[in-house]
């Protein structure tokens, strides 16, 4: 299964429900996919050597606020009033209204979301005080590694030149939002 987000996840649940998909390595969104598409289904976690440690992203998105912005303040203001738990927790409960999980960023928020939560998201937030944070532009991120992977599989490059290449992207992305 290759590119991001969204091609992702209806191929897993519809591959779960026909049998021929046995594991995918995601995270809450999927297990949303998987829910509403009604697959039975179990979440666990992967091992890692003892030397090692969680690699888990954490969830949500980032808000930031451009070196350029032109109400800097405002804006500054804004993403504050994004982040409290309150909102968090509003923007959590609308999200279930549309049908798509979107998990608290806050880790207050999402310690009180839990038991609105299907059991199955038990395993996944257990894991929350390992988490890595997102980087900024994670979406951009995704895109730019999806389109080097698929460069590589249909062999137009190699992957030092599609991993360069999506290097070279995401560094004129983020200079673009917080210059250099």
């Amino acid at each position: 299964m290759l590119g991001g987000w969204e091609p992702v996840q209806p191929l897993a649940a519809n591959g779960f429900e026909q049998g021929t998909v046995a594991m995918v390595i995601w995270g809450p969104g999927i297990a949303t996919s998987f829910i509403q598409a009604g697959v039975d289904f179990t979440i666990g976690r992967l091992p890692y050597p003892t030397d090692g440690r969680n690699g888990t992203w954490g969830g949500g998105d980032l808000y930031v606020v451009p070196h350029n912005a032109k109400n800097s303040e405002a804006a500054i203001e804004f993403v504050s009033q994004l982040a409290t738990v309150e909102s968090q927790l509003t923007l959590f409960r609308a999200s279930q209204v549309e049908g798509v999980l979107l998990p608290p960023a806050n880790l207050d928020a999402l310690a009180m979301s839990l038991a609105e939560l299907p059991p199955q998201f038990e395993v996944l937030f257990a894991q929350a005080p390992e988490l890595n944070p997102r980087a900024p532009l994670w979406q951009a991120f995704l895109a730019s590694l999806g389109a080097a992977e698929r460069a590589v599989v249909e062999g137009e490059k190699t992957p030092h030149q599609a991993l360069d290449d999506a290097q070279q992207t995401m560094t004129h992305r983020f200079e673009e939002a917080f210059g250099e």
